[in-house]
Formats: structure tokens, sequence, C-alpha cells
């Protein structure tokens, strides 16, 4: 088998990480191991998810992901945002409009930019909608997401999130709401527990807070993603996120065809 070398980009979002990769520089459609190969921490590059996008004549981006396993991923707003970062790097473009996969539409725009390489990024996820359980509260926003009240995240089992998020398919939240603050630990669809999921976030606020927009602090990073919904130009209820993306670094990676 031949080495293909790859281009990609780094990037993180509040530290949920990403290899980003513009369609452009594949050969073929990725296999589904060569997708896990590119997330393993060990013998490839490694993060949470893999991003590929193709920036289209019209100036949208079409975006897929995927998780750790190779699965596919509807939605994930920390990488939203990053591709909209990147897009501020890569084209001087401050506003991004992006489709996914799954048929959901967002748009982001970066606020500030620390450096030339970092800044903090809104991105609106578009509409959702909220449903009860047994186990908690469901929300839709692209992807699927239970969100579980605490009153003490020292004592969330994450082994009970693996088994919920196997069980119902989904991204599982535990939180703990303070007012306009609630601090949360995630476990991933496809991936396990990480750092961050922005769209845990605006899952995290719209289960219980309405419209007041809330900051969710992610116990395993201690970074902070404010969240809240508004009225979009459709007219109905959207879903948004503010946070930090930055590029940490790019290079090329030795493929396997």
């Amino acid at each position: 088998m031949k080495d293909a070398s790859l281009k990609f980009y780094k990037m993180q979002g509040c530290g949920n990480d990403f290899v980003v990769i513009d369609k452009k520089h594949l050969q073929h459609e990725l296999k589904h191991e060569q997708i896990k190969l590119i997330c393993d921490r060990n013998y490839g590059i490694g993060c949470d998810q893999l991003l590929v996008f193709n920036l289209k004549k019209t100036g949208i981006i079409e975006l897929l992901i995927y998780n750790q396993n190779g699965s596919v991923a509807l939605n994930c707003g920390n990488g939203i945002r990053c591709i909209g970062m990147l897009m501020q790097i890569l084209k001087g473009e401050k506003t991004t409009e992006i489709q996914n996969i799954g048929g959901s539409r967002a748009k982001t725009i970066v606020l500030d930019t620390d450096n030339s390489l970092k800044g903090e990024v809104y991105a609106e996820l578009g509409e959702y909608s909220i449903g009860q359980n047994d186990d908690g509260v469901d929300v839709y926003i692209g992807n699927k997401h239970l969100v579980i009240p605490f009153d003490n995240l020292s004592n969330v089992d994450m082994g009970y999130g693996k088994y919920l998020s196997e069980k119902r398919d989904t991204n599982v939240s535990f939180a703990e709401y303070g007012g306009s603050y609630a601090k949360v630990m995630v476990y991933e669809r496809g991936v396990g527990e990480t750092k961050a999921c922005g769209s845990a976030a605006a899952a995290v606020q719209l289960a219980f807070m309405d419209s007041r927009e809330i900051s969710v602090e992610f116990v395993n990073s201690g970074e902070i993603i404010k969240a809240g919904n508004k009225i979009g130009a459709s007219g109905n209820s959207i879903a948004y996120i503010i946070g930090s993306a930055e590029l940490v670094y790019d290079g090329n990676f030795y493929l396997k065809t």
C-alpha cells in the first residue's frame, strides 16, 4: 500500500479537539479504518472528531463530521465554531454559512481574535425540539442529547453515561444548575467522555433555562461556553453558543491508501 501525504489542521474549541481536512486534499473518500487511525491519539494525529469540509462556489461550507469510532455525527457545535475560525484565518471571512451532512444549517461569526490563530466565535446551531423521558430531558439540535440534572457532579458515574449513550444512541450531559450558570460533564456518542461539547452546552441551556443565556462550564476542561436561544430569521427559535476556537497547528499526515 502507498502512503499519501494528507494536509490537515489541528484545532480546538474549549478543549474539544478536531482534525480538520479540506476535501480538495483527499484523493478518495476516507475509509472507516482510516478515519479511526487519524483520530487515534497513539497511532494517528489524535482528536475527538474529524471534520471534512468542502467550500462550494456559493460560499457555503459542506461539513462531514466523524466520531473517533468512525461513525458519522450529524452536528457538532464546537466543530462548527472551529470551521468558522479557520475560514477567518484562511479566507479572511468573519461570517460562514455551514451545511451539515445531517441536513441542519449553521452560521458562525468571529466576534474578536486574541491573535491571528484564536478567537471568540458565535455559532447559530438552528432549530431544536425538546421532550421528556424517564432518564432526563431529550433535546434535538441536529443531533441527539439527553440532559440529566444532578445536584453534585462529584457523584456522577460516567459509566452510567456510557450506558445511556449506547442505549439511546445519544450524547449524554450531566448538569449541575445554579442560576444563570451550569457545570457539565458530557459523554459523547461515538467518542466517550470529552473535555467539552458545544451542542451539549446548547442542550443544557434549552433543557431548563427557557430563553435566558447561561454560562456552561465543562468540569473536565474548566472552559466556559455561553449558550442561549433567540428568534431566527425564519421566525422560529434557534439555539446559539459562544466560545473560543483556535488553530493549534497544521501539518501533513502520511495515510496508507
